[in-house]
């Protein structure tokens, strides 16, 4: 795709943000992005210090090259950013509409599509054992949360003993937007189950403790401690005390280079990947 998305708006934008914007210009266009053309790209915009901020952007990718790994569909040197021509063409479909989504110019529509990309990505190590529950309902689901808390229940196994009280009329999710549990064959229920909070906004960090336990205990109370998850389109880049910190408030915290490990072997439907190709070309537009 010949496309690509407006630099990050503000006189102040992070070194976060321009890094994404490198990312989606080099996925998108299919060509080395110079780090020449990135400082002619910031020279031109209202920044108090460009050079600082090329500078701490260029530095943020090469950091983002080790915690991504070998499935980064792209390589850095010093003065260049490089598509990898060996790539999978979902894999940069994929990655590239998580960094758009880290950029923050959503749609309500973005939020749900996130959302079932994230339940395919753990429906790969899982199999069927993964299910969307969070609002708003995407065709083909229950449109009541009540009722998509029954199947769920009925399809994981869970027994009168962890299933009480029905949600609550106004309760959309309970911040749970995808539920997944590792099952065995002898259906005696029991098992580890997994809740996911999905958060797209730049406000990501405000619906760290989205999921709270204590709440839905009220509803559902699991025989075996479940594990919070916390996904996340963007890159977390932040010290490790700062992390731990957000690991003991959200759970465990699939960022993108966790998400992108997730997805090794990920092939988009023809649905999904026609439904994420548009919203690459709504969100460049």
């Amino acid at each position: 795709m010949n496309i690509s998305p407006p630099f990050p708006v503000g006189t102040a934008p992070s070194a976060s943000e321009v890094a994404d914007w490198c990312e989606c210009v080099a996925l998108l266009q299919g060509r080395d992005l110079k780090r020449g053309d990135l400082k002619s790209v910031i020279s031109r915009e209202d920044i108090g210090n460009p050079d600082l901020l090329e500078q701490q952007a260029w530095q943020e990718l090469r950091d983002r090259q080790i915690l991504y790994g070998d499935g980064w569909p792209l390589s850095i040197t010093e003065t260049r950013l490089v598509p990898k021509e060996d790539a999978d063409d979902d894999a940069v479909t994929l990655h590239t509409y998580l960094c758009l989504l880290a950029l923050g110019e959503i749609d309500p529509e973005d939020r749900a599509l996130f959302e079932e990309l994230v339940r395919h990505l753990f429906s790969l190590r899982l199999g069927g054992s993964v299910v969307r529950v969070g609002h708003p309902a995407r065709e083909g689901m229950p449109k009541s949360f009540r009722k998509r808390i029954k199947d769920y229940a009925k399809a994981s196994s869970l027994t009168n003993l962890e299933v009480f009280n029905e949600p609550l009329p106004k309760d959309k999710d309970l911040g749970m937007d995808v539920v997944a549990w590792l099952p065995s064959v002898d259906n005696r229920g029991g098992y580890l189950h997994f809740l996911v909070q999905c958060a797209t906004g730049k406000n990501w960090d405000e619906k760290l403790s989205d999921i709270n336990l204590d709440v839905i205990a009220s509803h559902v109370k699991w025989a075996v401690h479940p594990v919070r998850v916390f996904c996340v389109p963007s890159v977390i880049s932040v010290p490790q005390p700062q992390w731990i910190r957000y690991s003991q408030r959200a759970g465990w915290i699939m960022d993108r280079p966790r998400l992108l490990n997730l997805s090794a072997g990920f092939k988009l439907s023809d649905e999904l990947r026609s439904e994420v190709s548009a919203r690459l070309i709504d969100l460049c537009a």
